[in-house]
């Protein structure tokens, strides 16, 4: 992920909480397992490009 944020123009994602109360690393752990269980031919990178977006998403 921080690749992801490495190559991200500057400003953007600065601010960016990696570890929020609302998802600490054991669910985000628990996020990557589930997503390659429901996503078995794609990559890693998938599934952490997709942790990321979730945790750029806005609180619910």
């Amino acid at each position: 992920m921080s690749g992801l944020l490495w190559r991200a123009p500057p400003g953007k994602d600065e601010d960016l909480d990696l570890m929020p109360e609302a998802y600490p690393l054991l669910k985000q752990a628990e996020f990557l397992r589930n997503f390659c269980e429901r996503n078995p031919g794609a990559d890693y990178s998938d599934g952490v490009t997709e942790l990321y977006l979730t945790l750029r998403a806005p609180p619910s």
